[in-house]
Order: structure tokens, then C-alpha cells, then sequence
């Protein structure tokens, strides 16, 4: 299927509206430490005993495709 066709059908039938990435926020110099330290700062913690467990990771979402 063409994607022109894919883009028609869910912006026609679902009203879908394409993504737009937005920057909202500069990455500073200093931002680089903080990021670093952080990133210290979490793996010490999950060499910790009990941490790793209390951690809880989900990539589940819902969609409605519905008119409401």
C-alpha cells in the first residue's frame, strides 16, 4: 500500500494528525556532568541489595480508535 495512501486513510477516517518533534529544552555544557553523575549514581544504587527489585519497567499502552 502506498504510504500517501496510509498518510490519506489516517488522516481522512481516524484524524490522525502527523508527529511534529518539538524541542522544548537546549542540552547545556554542564548538562553533561549531570548526566554522568547520575548515571554513577543509579548503578551504585543497583548494585545495592533489594534495589533492582523495587524497579518496575512496563512498554505496554493503550489506543482507542474510536470518534470520542
Amino acid at each position: 500500500m502506498p504510504q500517501s495512501s496510509v498518510c490519506r486513510i489516517l488522516r481522512n477516517r481516524l484524524r490522525v494528525k502527523r508527529y511534529r518533534l518539538q524541542r522544548l529544552q537546549a542540552l547545556n555544557p554542564q548538562d553533561h556532568n549531570l548526566r554522568f553523575h547520575f548515571c554513577v549514581d543509579f548503578q551504585q544504587q543497583l548494585e545495592e541489595d533489594g534495589f533492582a527489585e523495587k524497579l518496575v519497567f512496563s512498554d505496554e499502552a493503550t489506543f482507542h480508535v474510536r470518534g470520542w
